[in-house]
């Protein structure tokens, strides 16, 4: 699978889940793993594709809102696709409002996504991608 058909494949996803439709996962590899990266409000792991939805599950219903767009594609020297967020969401529990530039790193396996890391600031996944800011 090609750098443009894995950021194709992306674009699909980000477009289905921002109409809230999480009903596609033909696109996981069989040990697909999410993981909140350090700094999410929520941290941890999720491995298998019913774990990691129930992870995103439980993310997801703290929202009252969550959007997120994406604006930036950026393939990595080994294969992964680094994605610039932007995000806004308002919390169900407090009203808060929740601005944020965040980020996801992409790993692919034979043309399905292994892993999915989940960045509430770039500049955490640029510090450990070892890139700097941009």
């Amino acid at each position: 699978m090609s750098c443009d058909d894995r950021i194709e494949l992306l674009r699909e996803i980000y477009a289905a889940w921002g109409r809230g439709d999480y009903s596609r996962g033909g696109f996981l590899h069989p040990d697909f793993e999410l993981v909140f990266a350090p700094g999410f409000l929520d941290e941890g792991a999720f491995k298998g594709s019913a774990a990691a939805w129930r992870g995103w599950k439980d993310w997801l219903d703290q929202w009252e809102t969550w959007h997120y767009e994406p604006v930036r594609y950026m393939e990595l020297a080994d294969g992964r696709i680094a994605v610039f967020i932007d995000m806004h969401g308002v919390s169900r529990t407090t009203g808060v409002k929740l601005p944020g530039e965040g980020a996801n790193v992409w790993e692919f396996d034979d043309g399905l996504i292994r892993r999915l890391v989940l960045y509430a600031h770039r500049e955490d996944m640029l510090r450990d991608l070892g890139l700097g800011s941009s």
